[in-house]
């Protein structure tokens, strides 16, 4: 049922229960018209943006109906991409601006809170299942940061605060962990909202994941009777 947008959420979920069990090769493959389609969809936003057009990110070449990207399926695929840790670093970086870029536009709330949760995952000091040479470099991490901070009040301070704790947990190694002042500034963010303490703590001082943590990573809560152990 490629028309009816639950039918493809449901889709992109399922893939991103999946993710974990992927090949590095197969979820290159599965991002790689995803991101093609976002690339093309923010491309004719800007173009409508400076022509004046009006409805925007309706065409080019990703028309297809499996690329429609209305709200609900939106945030799925948001989800579904920051759940790919084996991506390689060049397309997480691309991936990070992507979202940046998308969060400076007028979304829907529940979309945007999707994005940003992804970016969480993208840049993680502490993976759920990836290799520490996949991540991101300390210095776009901290670029990251820097323009959530600076960037306008985003929907859902929660996702916000996951995405820098994420961003931010303390590792202990210096490859890493980001510098102390732009740690200082997050921690200072989260003072001011109603962060957690233990998402506070991770960022000051470091730790494993509690329980809660795994399912917002996971977006959503496991089988009774399941456990996770992500401790490194």
């Amino acid at each position: 049922n490629p028309r009816n947008e639950q039918c493809r959420a449901e889709w992109w979920i399922l893939w991103r229960r999946l993710a974990g069990g992927l090949a590095a090769g197969q979820q290159k493959t599965l991002a790689e018209s995803v991101i093609a389609a976002w690339r093309d969809r923010l491309r004719m936003e800007s173009l409508a943006r400076q022509t004046g057009g009006g409805k925007a990110g309706l065409g080019g070449k990703n028309r297809e109906l499996a690329f429609q990207f209305g709200p609900h399926e939106s945030a799925e695929v948001w989800r579904m991409l920051g759940s790919l840790e084996l991506l390689e670093v060049a397309a997480k970086i691309e991936l990070g601006s992507m979202i940046l870029d998308f969060l400076q536009r007028a979304r829907p709330a529940a979309v945007k809170q999707a994005a940003i949760h992804a970016l969480g995952r993208i840049g993680a000091r502490v993976p759920a299942y990836g290799p520490l040479n996949s991540q991101i470099p300390v210095e776009v991490a901290e670029n990251w940061c820097e323009r959530i901070l600076s960037a306008e009040p985003l929907d859902g301070p929660a996702s916000v605060a996951f995405a820098l704790s994420q961003l931010a947990h303390r590792t202990g190694d210096r490859y890493r962990d980001l510098s102390p002042g732009i740690r200082q500034r997050i921690l200072d963010w989260l003072a001011s909202t109603t962060a957690e303490a233990s998402v506070v703590t991770r960022v000051r001082e470091g730790g494993n994941l509690a329980q809660k943590q795994h399912q917002e990573i996971f977006g959503e809560s496991l089988p009774r009777g399941l456990r996770l152990d992500l401790s490194r």
